[in-house]
């Protein structure tokens, strides 16, 4: 910034677009132009914007950033620095467009004409790029922002693949046999004791480790953003496409997570489930628990959302099924409330993969029956999985633009 500094002293016109300026860039600049919505608010020189904004009220922190504070100011989030009075971006507006028709009237000017106000109008409502590309620029500058941070990625994948090798390990004394049920008539009396737990029971710290795992990364993706998303929505940007975008950039943390996690589990535990089916199954629990603590970021607080979300995760998880059984449930009738939380479906899928294949040897629709699992429905089980992950993510969307309207007024 001081090499542009320089070359200004040269005469050499030096045009920057900058967000979020450290105080010592901002006091460098010699004029501003500060938009909201894409209409100005401020233009002139930048020693005087913040006489500017305090002629209309706000208070500037004394120790505070002043770009900071303007910026929040424009975003939304005036009532900040001024404790009354109309704190909104379409408020600046106005006031700025009455400060230059002053100024014009002063000078005699007539301004532009109405044909040119309207075109001018037309121009600004088709400004910028199409919601489509935003996603993809949105998704390519996260994707960026992840590489940069290749140290949180590689250090996440790190605890997925040490995750799934504990499981992994609490398993291994089973030797891939997790299941035992009565045999088939005339053979039932030479049964052993039944074994219907052991299955669910090893969802179920499949689960807690995907939720711990994938907790505290998940409320990274917006609960160190929202501010820059209500600064990119009050400038004019498409709010679905950023949220989407940033969405879309998390599938591949979520992919490559849930190789490692799968690799070291069934290395290890060896249970009938095939790698695929498992891998599938383990990925869309991911998915959910990045959806889940979506919604967490955007109720909690920035210090408080990774505990949080662990918290919820550990629910999630725990009522899967297991203990109680969907059995003791059902006398409750409270099925339908374990129905809508993944662990349930989770548990499901690896219940029907594991048990299922010991059919020809054992009673298994009695298994299903006492357990109060469905066998036959894995692909039901995962689609209901991707369905619980896009509804969290639709929640944490609605939450984060009722968060956005809320700091506006």
């Amino acid at each position: 910034m001081m090499t542009l500094k320089e070359l200004s002293r040269l005469n050499i016109t030096v045009i920057t677009i900058i967000h979020q300026p450290r105080q010592e860039i901002f006091e460098s600049l010699d004029s501003l132009m500060l938009f909201g919505a894409g209409r100005v608010v401020y233009q002139g020189p930048g020693s005087h914007v913040q006489a500017y904004f305090q002629s209309l009220g706000f208070n500037f922190p004394k120790s505070g950033n002043p770009a900071d504070t303007i910026m929040d100011i424009i975003a939304g989030q005036g009532h900040l620095y001024k404790p009354s009075g109309d704190t909104g971006m379409w408020s600046l507006i106005e006031h700025w467009k009455q400060c230059q028709q002053n100024q014009r009237t002063s000078l005699g000017s007539t301004g532009i004409s109405t044909q040119d106000s309207a075109a001018l109008r037309r121009s600004i409502r088709r400004r910028g790029a199409p919601w489509y590309r935003q996603i993809y620029y949105c998704f390519l500058r996260s994707m960026i922002q992840q590489v940069r941070l290749k140290s949180g990625f590689f250090f996440e994948i790190g605890v997925s693949a040490l995750g799934g090798f504990l499981i992994g390990l609490a398993e291994f004394k089973q030797e891939g046999v997790n299941f035992r049920g009565m045999f088939w008539p005339p053979y039932t009396v030479l049964s052993s004791s039944s074994d219907y737990s052991s299955v669910p029971q090893m969802a179920l710290l499949v689960g807690i480790a995907i939720g711990l795992i994938a907790s505290s990364p998940g409320v990274k993706i917006f609960g160190e953003e929202k501010l820059v998303y209500r600064r990119e929505a009050a400038s004019g940007h498409n709010r679905f496409a950023y949220y989407v975008g940033k969405v879309m950039s998390t599938l591949p943390r979520v992919f490559v997570a849930s190789i490692h996690f799968t690799a070291t589990f069934m290395l290890l535990s060896t249970p009938r489930i095939s790698w695929g089916e498992a891998f599938v199954a383990n990925g869309l629990y991911f998915y959910c628990i990045y959806g889940l603590a979506s919604c967490v970021s955007m109720v909690a607080r920035r210090e408080d959302g990774p505990l949080l979300a662990v918290m919820a995760s550990l629910i999630v998880g725990v009522l899967n099924g297991m203990s109680p059984s969907l059995r003791t449930v059902k006398d409750w009738h409270m099925t339908w409330f374990w129905r809508i939380l993944p662990g349930t479906w989770l548990a499901e899928g690896y219940f029907d993969k594991n048990v299922s294949p010991w059919g020809h040897l054992y009673l298994v629709e009695k298994a299903a029956a006492a357990s109060g699992f469905d066998l036959g429905k894995y692909g039901v089980d995962m689609g209901v999985l991707l369905a619980i992950g896009t509804i969290y993510r639709v929640i944490a969307f609605v939450l984060l633009r009722m968060s956005s309207h809320h700091r506006g007024k």
